[in-house]
């Protein structure tokens, strides 16, 4: 039938996805970057795979070169020359909006964007910006939306110094994955949240100011240095997916099936150009059409698998060609809203949350510290895993709420999250208005962020739903319930503000100052947030030790604990002070913990912030604007510390 028009302007094609270089295979391995090419060259060169397994489904992640939305309104696969037994019978088609995320600074709190010199150079952060959608795929190459075809090179110039990274060419796509230029581009993200370079060993992405030795200018674009654990070399992402973009939650099903049965005589030679057009296929050549017209949404990437093979025991999959025929459209055709919510900073030290999105298109989450992630899960229903370090709790329940049928962003911690993290929620949507939901643990306060106090403020904006009869995590035995708290999104939207000044703030601290598994700096922390406790007596105390260092930077003898009462985690201050009284001694201070006065006394807490008995007086810090430069951060200062001022009326 013919297909009826589509409300866009733009350009009916054969193929939205033809001469496309940036192709992905999925499920299974190919030869080459050139095989995956074949796929949508517009000739009879053959593309074929390999299966992982049996199970896996195998395919396509294609990203289409002229960077347009589009519709697909079908689908055409023509046949490989040989091995019939290896052609596809079923396909599922997915689509998505902008993939990649934004990848943030933690000291400027600003965003890359690819300059005009094919540069990293931070930027306010725009998350409606294709400049600044970066991602990784399986090679481990950095690319980035706006340019396809380029990688993040960081291959040392010899007129700067340090090296400047600009994107250049992928050698994965001219030379093959496997060629040793490749490697150059190679970049592992660690734990630390820093990219290290596979080529350059010990040497890291890197966006301090710094001074380029030929030409004599300061400059602020992104380079290579000497690995350190400073902010200027950690990174996070901020919507969107970076990593494994081609399996995360972010695709749409635009159309499943069978295809339509084909003669296994019925083969096409290779390399033969392709004559088609956008209400049929080359007529002299051997080819399955489905179409699918009521897909009406565009898109700007696709997945294309193959569920089954006309031999449902073959582990290759191979084909000709294949087109999406369909519409490009004009800029500007189909607006996608897109807004961010960034939660209140969290007040416990551990924090057991879930989030559910209902109505868009596309759901992303990420959050500044680096240990907490989320993965996009869809549809949310049945029974979900809860969190990805913990493969025996599921969500269960959801039917019937306001997270029925939604979307989920699963945290990657059940919750070894700390206090003072602040989660981005990005959000896709078209049409009809999106609704953000936040899931916390009910039953224990001490676990729940402080989300049921923060998010019902009237800056927030979100309604406490309560808890349902059924909807919550479990492990095998009783459900235990979620609180939900949710709210509609809007363009206009506030993304947050900070809570109330705390009545009390004292100071943490790192147990040991230079504990590479701390990475984090000393803050003032409100006194209801908690904190794990250690204890410094002026005098002996059974079991507690004293650090020589200590001794001779303060000119006096100081000894600590850990665990003298057991190792106590989570604690208010007060719950803090009561602990150390209790045994005859009192919270260090900040100068003893400075000092190494209770490094190496127990519970690891060298790795942890810790009570102190310096009080702060305190009051809240936030961005001047919602989308400012800090990404609505709101922080807790000292009344003594320096920052600007807006005076309101």
């Amino acid at each position: 039938p013919a297909m009826p028009p589509l409300n866009y302007g733009g350009d009916y094609v054969a193929s939205v996805i033809q001469g496309s270089t940036d192709i992905v295979a999925v499920g299974g391995l190919s030869d080459s970057v050139t095989v995956d090419r074949h796929a949508v060259l517009g000739d009879t060169h053959k593309f074929y795979m390999t299966r992982n397994n049996l199970w896996d489904v195998p395919g396509l992640r294609i990203s289409p070169s002229h960077g347009r939305l589009s519709v697909a309104t079908g689908l055409r696969i023509y046949t490989a020359n040989n091995d019939p037994n290896a052609d596809p019978t079923k396909y599922r088609i997915e689509g998505r909006t902008l993939g990649g995320a934004l990848v943030s600074d933690r000291r400027g709190k600003r965003c890359w964007a690819i300059d005009s010199r094919n540069r990293i150079t931070p930027l306010d952060c725009d998350y409606t910006s294709a400049r600044q959608k970066f991602y990784t795929n399986n090679l481990r190459e950095i690319r980035v939306k706006s340019h396809p075809g380029l990688c993040l090179d960081p291959h040392e110039d010899e007129d700067s110094s340090p090296p400047e990274i600009i994107f250049t060419m992928c050698y994965s796509d001219s030379l093959g994955p496997n060629h040793q230029t490749a490697r150059y581009q190679k970049f592992n993200y660690d734990s630390f949240g820093r990219f290290k370079s596979v080529y350059y060993k010990g040497k890291c992405i890197d966006r301090s100011s710094v001074t380029n030795v030929v030409h004599l200018n300061q400059t602020n674009v992104v380079h290579l240095n000497e690995c350190n654990t400073g902010y200027d070399q950690t990174f996070y992402f901020r919507g969107g997916g970076f990593r494994d973009t081609a399996e995360d939650g972010s695709w749409n099903l635009i159309s499943k099936g069978n295809l339509p049965w084909i003669s296994e005589f019925d083969r096409n030679p290779t390399g033969v150009e392709i004559a088609s057009q956008y209400e049929n296929g080359d007529a002299n050549k051997y080819y399955m059409e489905v179409t699918f017209y009521e897909n009406t949404i565009p898109y700007y990437e696709y997945k294309v698998r193959f569920p089954e093979m006309r031999d449902p025991d073959s582990l290759q999959l191979q084909l000709a060609e294949v087109e999406l025929p369909g519409m490009l459209l004009n800029e500007g055709e189909y607006v996608i809203q897109d807004s961010q919510t960034t939660l209140p900073a969290t007040t416990t030290e551990s924090t057991i949350l879930g989030l559910c999105v209902k109505d868009a298109i596309s759901a992303y989450a990420s959050s500044t510290y680096p240990g907490l992630t989320f993965t996009s899960v869809k549809p949310f229903v049945g029974s979900v895993k809860a969190w990805d370090d913990r493969d025996d709790f599921y969500v269960e329940g959801m039917e019937g709420t306001p997270c029925a049928d939604s979307t989920y962003l699963r945290p990657s911690l059940r919750k070894d999250t700390p206090a003072g993290t602040a989660v981005y929620i990005d959000l896709e949507w078209n049409e009809v208005q999106p609704t953000l939901c936040v899931l916390v643990e009910s039953a224990y306060p001490s676990y729940n962020g402080g989300f049921p106090e923060s998010l019902v403020m009237p800056e927030f904006g979100f309604a406490d739903y309560g808890t349902y009869s059924g909807f919550g995590t479990h492990n095998g035995g009783d459900i235990r319930a979620y609180a939900v708290l949710c709210k509609d999104i809007t363009t206009d939207a506030p993304t947050g503000a900070p809570t109330p000044a705390p009545d009390s703030a004292y100071w943490v601290a790192c147990g040991s100052p230079d504990s590479a598994g701390c990475n984090k700096e000393k803050r003032v922390a409100a006194s209801s947030e908690g904190h794990e406790v250690r204890c410094c007596s002026d005098v002996f105390v059974s079991r507690f030790v004293k650090n020589n260092e200590c001794a001779q930077a303060l000119g006096r003898d100081v000894w600590g604990d850990s665990d003298n009462s057991g190792c106590n985690w989570g604690k208010t201050h007060a719950e803090a002070v009561e602990i150390c009284e209790g045994i005859g001694s009192r919270l260090c201070t900040m100068e003893e913990l400075d000092n190494r006065c209770t490094v190496h006394s127990g519970c690891g807490f060298d790795n942890e912030l810790i009570w102190t008995s310096d009080e702060a007086g305190a009051s809240w810090t936030v961005c001047g604007a919602s989308d400012g430069d800090c990404n609505g951060m709101a922080v807790l200062a000292d009344f003594e510390e320096a920052h600007e001022v807006r005076c309101c009326s």
